[in-house]
């Protein structure tokens, strides 16, 4: 039977020790889930602005194995004043609630179990990488598997206790028991639903990258397409992967003469542009 408890965590205090635990840390949770957020936003705004990408496409690229949620965002009605905020923010919410992964989903559910008396279980499904390392602050890391070789840094006594304990977990049909952060659901907890205004504005443009970082990727994009297409007609075509092994190589300047014989333009994004730019 396989076993895949990557993420598995365990507990020799109480309950109300790991609620109390949570709970001293759940603005640090919340600003995780913010961030993780708000870098989906930025990165929709520099996509639009640098590549013209659709924001419209690239939210229903994130829907794209949901069918309930894409008839959804469809229904977004999107009218000449509509921003492309307003709508990212109304795709946001729906995503949030979704069934199928996407990154707009930013809760935390755990699953947990008392082994026995002296021992509680605890399974997170993390979605944001950075709440691992927060449960992690009093949570004893009790991760196991069985589709390789066990952790030679555990011992082996303790590898074979935790695979014992994973195979009983959450095995009762009909029961389980979970705490629950952010709830997509529920409109008073969910955080999406209430992440806006100010505070949604300054996180995404935290994330949005320099001028210069901006204008460099553009070069190297463009740099990119134009040695694929060349060796494409010398009959010689290159892989992406190898045209940036390529640009990689110590002597190569190819994208730093690009942006000096080149002038690239782009829109400076700020408050103003992310508030009032309308979606197309």
């Amino acid at each position: 039977m396989s076993l895949k408890a990557y993420d598995g965590m365990m507990s020799r205090k109480s309950i109300k020790y790991i609620q109390d635990e949570i709970i001293k840390r759940l603005d640090r949770f919340r600003e995780a889930s913010n961030n993780h957020i708000t870098k989906k936003y930025a990165e929709l705004f520099v996509g639009y602005f640098d590549k013209g990408i659709s924001v419209i496409k690239e939210i229903e690229f994130e829907a794209i194995d949901d069918s309930d949620v894409r008839d959804k965002i469809s229904k977004i009605k999107i009218e000449d004043d509509t921003t492309i905020l307003s709508y990212i923010f109304q795709a946001s919410k729906i995503l949030s609630e979704g069934y199928f992964l996407n990154d707009f989903m930013v809760h935390l559910n755990l699953s947990i179990q008392a082994i026995n008396n002296r021992k509680i279980l605890i399974y997170p499904n993390i979605i944001v990488k950075e709440h691992k390392s927060i449960l992690l602050e009093f949570l004893e890391d009790w991760y196991c598997q069985n589709q390789c070789d066990a952790d030679e840094n555990v011992k082996i006594r303790t590898w074979k206790q935790r695979e014992k304990d994973w195979y009983n977990f959450d095995e009762v049909q009909g029961f389980s028991m979970k705490i629950q952060l952010f709830d997509p659901n529920h409109y008073w907890n969910s955080l999406v639903k209430n992440f806006r205004g100010k505070e949604l504005i300054d996180g995404i443009l935290k994330h949005i990258p320099s001028d210069e970082d901006r204008i460099r990727k553009i070069a190297k994009d463009i740099v990119i397409n134009k040695l694929i297409e060349q060796s494409t007609v010398a009959d010689k075509k290159l892989s992406f992967y190898e045209v940036i092994k390529l640009l990689e190589k110590d002597n190569n300047t190819e994208i730093n003469d690009y942006i000096k014989n080149n002038e690239i333009s782009i829109v400076k994004i700020d408050s103003e542009v992310i508030t009032n730019t309308k979606i197309k």
